[in-house]
């Protein structure tokens, strides 16, 4: 997967992946039939500043999704924070 350079000594890194599941079955006694399309979203930002400071931003999201008998919804996380100095 290809980083992306941006301004100042920054890069990104973006990736999509999109499916679709359908599951038919048997549990219990009962038929199992479940699908969905599903597309994960992830985001990744990485910067340089001066006096050797670096920093990162990155999150992501999943839509719906079939696992097995079960239906996910949809989440994400906020937007993750890291910063670090170089000694």
């Amino acid at each position: 997967m290809p980083q992306i350079e941006i301004a100042n000594g920054g890069s990104t890194t973006l990736h999509t992946d999109i499916n679709y599941k359908k599951v038919n079955g048997f549990t219990n006694g009962s038929n199992v039939r479940t699908e969905a399309a599903n597309a994960q979203f992830n985001m990744n930002n990485q910067f340089n500043f001066k006096n050797g400071w670096s920093g990162e931003l990155s999150g992501f999201c999943n839509s719906k999704d079939v696992e097995g008998q079960f239906t996910t919804k949809t989440f994400w996380t906020s937007i993750r924070r890291y910063f670090q100095i170089a000694i």
